[in-house]
């Protein structure tokens, strides 16, 4: 605009560009693209250690990593070319002072993660939602059983998918043993189940019978 370069114009080093280029150079070395993780450049390198593209060189060769390919270019600092192994990439960034790794989720943080981009994807049929909150979560049929005071009927039949009787108590019940929030599994569930209200009357009174049966200990 008005003859100005855009900041993400490759001749200017801007701030914007640079920090972009670093995001992306982050996500290679962790594996954060669909298909990494991958080897990454010199100048990538330069990047995550906050060093200049002639010391990363410098560095790596005196430590011993082994580049492939050559780094050519317009100019000698150019460092798109060559590039150093993802595992490499690890090792010699872990001795750089310039390097903050990222920070590792907790595995109780990683599991809640996962089961709530279960949650939110609306390509996942009902049953498909329900065996991957079990496989993550690790939870069984017996186990939704005990919390929701249900048949195991009734249960097994809303895992498959297949049309149970609406019982929003127990929904919320399972939604607490999956660590899910009610908010967003309960109403999934139920949308699932009143969509075919036309079977809901004999499914609620098939249930009822099921739950006034005593349980064998």
């Amino acid at each position: 605009m008005h003859g100005e370069l855009s900041p993400f114009d490759p001749q200017l080093r801007s701030p914007i560009r640079t920090m972009l280029k670093t995001c992306f150079a982050r996500a290679m070395l962790y594996g954060e693209l669909c298909s990494g993780p991958f080897d990454l450049s010199i100048k990538d390198l330069s990047l995550l250690a906050n060093m200049t593209i002639p010391a990363v060189r410098t560095s790596l060769s005196k430590e011993g990593f082994r580049l492939d390919g050559r780094d050519i270019g317009q100019r000698p600092d150019h460092g798109d070319s060559a590039t150093l192994a993802s595992d490499d990439a690890h090792i010699w960034l872990s001795r750089r002072r310039g390097f903050i790794p990222n920070r590792k989720i907790p595995e109780a943080d990683h599991q809640s993660l996962q089961v709530q981009e279960v949650l939110t994807n609306t390509d996942l049929a009902f049953d498909k939602v329900m065996l991957r909150l079990m496989q993550i979560t690790g939870v069984k049929q017996t186990t939704l059983v005990d919390v929701t005071g249900m048949s195991i009927e009734w249960v097994s039949a809303l895992v498959k998918g297949d049309y149970v009787a609406c019982d929003a108590e127990a929904l919320c019940a399972i939604a607490r043993v999956f660590d899910a929030k009610e908010a967003n599994f309960t109403p999934l569930a139920l949308r699932h189940l009143l969509s075919h209200s036309d079977r809901f009357g004999f499914l609620l009174k098939k249930t009822r019978e099921n739950k006034s049966k005593p349980r064998i200990q």
